[in-house]
């Protein structure tokens, strides 16, 4: 086993091959920022409405403009998870689960 046949030259052989698609693993990130940005725009829209309609015209004194968006601020930053870093993790797990099936790990040399 020479040159190409090696794992070394296996793994050479996959890091150069150039994707022009997007790989699973930004895929799942793209969704689920996608996900986070749509529920935090839909919330936001919800809440500006709501103070706009209702709490601006009902308790003119109780929250004024610079109230409102630090109330949006304070909820988009509760919208993001605590697990975001688990989510590509998880998926690294699997990728490398599967490497080991085909046999493309690393080994440690002893």
């Amino acid at each position: 086993m020479t040159g190409d046949n090696t794992i070394f030259g296996r793994i050479a052989q996959h890091s150069a091959e150039r994707r022009t698609e997007m790989t699973t693993l930004q895929k799942e990130i793209l969704r689920f920022v996608l996900i986070i940005t749509s529920a935090i725009l839909f919330f936001s829209v919800v809440v500006i409405i709501f103070w706009a309609s209702w709490l601006r015209v009902q308790h003119p004194g109780f929250l004024y403009v610079s109230g409102l968006v630090i109330s949006l601020v304070s909820m988009n930053v509760a919208f993001i998870p605590l697990g975001i870093i688990l989510s590509p993790e998880s998926r690294l797990c699997q990728a490398f689960r599967w490497r080991s099936r085909c046999r493309l790990l690393l080994l440690p040399v002893q």
